[in-house]
């Protein structure tokens, strides 16, 4: 089995682990553990030869993703995490916990949907709350909007084919940013709750 086979497996039984029925929710990732920060890595816009820099780092009991955005040539800094297929597939909405400096982050998820044989982003925008504070906030899975390199396409998401979850920051800001993450859960609809 193959590295990324391996963190994919990871990250699925991450996902399916400790279903609360009363509840409806379950633990999908908690950054206080260094493993699960470890399965995030950074994508820049260098791959189309921007200037922006940015990624992340493990800070005990979450995860930091930081950077500075050059709208020069690019303007975009992610960080990405594989996910098995199925893994979203009994959820409705994904809790995060977060705090951020206010500028505006997005969740972003990929399926196996392409164009030109590249795959189509999925994107919601994560609410930023109050800079500095750690908030809770709640993101559906419901009317994402899909882009292909920034621009939107037509495409249709499957939450039950999720590659792959994100975190971006495209704002059109040149400067320093930084969100911290503590956790990210899955909340279950209501069928698969019950």
């Amino acid at each position: 089995m193959g590295i990324r086979a391996t963190i994919a497996t990871m990250i699925a039984s991450s996902l399916v682990a400790m279903a609360t029925a009363q509840e409806g929710t379950t633990m999908s990732m908690d950054f206080s553990d260094q493993a699960v920060a470890a399965q995030w890595q950074a994508v820049n816009d260098g791959v189309m030869g921007g200037k922006s820099s940015g990624g992340p780092a493990w800070s005990g009991d979450h995860m930091t993703f930081s950077g500075i955005i050059n709208t020069d040539g690019g303007g975009f800094s992610s960080i990405r995490a594989p996910m098995a297929p199925g893994s979203l597939a009994d959820a409705s909405t994904l809790k995060l916990r977060v705090k951020t400096d206010g500028r505006a982050f997005r969740l972003m998820f990929r399926t196996n949907v392409k164009r030109w044989g590249m795959r189509v982003s999925f994107q919601a925008p994560i609410p930023a709350g109050s800079p500095g504070e750690w908030t809770d906030v709640e993101i559906p899975l419901t009317g994402l909007e899909s882009s292909f390199h920034g621009r939107p396409v037509d495409a249709d998401f499957d939450k039950s084919d999720v590659r792959s979850i994100g975190i971006i920051i495209a704002d059109g800001q040149d400067g320093p940013f930084e969100m911290s993450i503590a956790s990210i859960d899955k909340v279950l609809t209501r069928q698969a709750a019950s």
